[in-house]
């Protein structure tokens, strides 16, 4: 989903179900980095690039909401869509034990921003 149509489905929701806490399922999920859609800030520079940022993702408020709402969060495995400079490393001259490292690597970054 775009970042608008969660946005909308999250506004659906309180408008249509504001006394209920329904969970929020997200399957292949990536997250951008940011703390907003509103607020294009990293706060932890050490993941400063390591995320791609594009909108599909989500953004640190969504996670929040998801997690505050009971729900699941399936993270994406496809490297095209979790990072945008590490991809590079996992190019097709390296044997595959680095190959598996680096994409494992791209998967462990997302673990460790959503926790």
């Amino acid at each position: 989903m775009s970042v608008k149509a969660r946005e909308e489905y999250y506004h659906f929701l309180e408008q249509e179900f504001p006394d209920e806490i329904i969970p929020l399922p997200i399957s292949h999920g990536s997250v951008t980095g940011f703390r907003s859609r509103h607020q294009l800030v990293e706060d932890d520079l050490f993941n400063y690039g390591k995320f791609q940022s594009n909108d599909i993702n989500l953004f640190d408020d969504e996670i929040l909401r998801v997690a505050q709402s009971g729900g699941v969060f399936g993270i994406q495995f496809d490297e095209r869509r979790v990072s945008k400079h590490e991809l590079k490393k996992s190019g097709p001259f390296l044997n595959r034990r680095k190959m598996l490292f680096h994409k494992w690597k791209l998967l462990w970054n997302q673990i460790k921003h959503i926790a």
